[in-house]
């Protein structure tokens, strides 16, 4: 429901701290250029690290590619 209701579009690219990034079940916000901060499984805790990183293994533990970028 945040993914759809929540602020406007902007592309992967043009992220910045502040947006918030979707994933299909999960969503962190840039804290920093291209620091995540999120919490998550891998880690059990709620974490910072590069929006890169993250996005790898998300997609390679079959959560698939970020769905949006959110900007409110």
């Amino acid at each position: 429901m945040q993914e759809d209701n929540l602020g406007y579009n902007v592309s992967v690219g043009d992220a910045t701290t502040g947006d918030l990034i979707f994933w299909k079940g999960h969503v962190g916000i840039l804290t920093e250029p291209n620091v995540l901060t999120h919490a998550n499984a891998h880690h059990m805790a709620v974490f910072k690290e590069g929006l890169d990183l993250e996005n790898k293994r998300i997609e390679e533990s079959g959560g698939g590619k970020i769905t949006s970028v959110k900007r409110l």
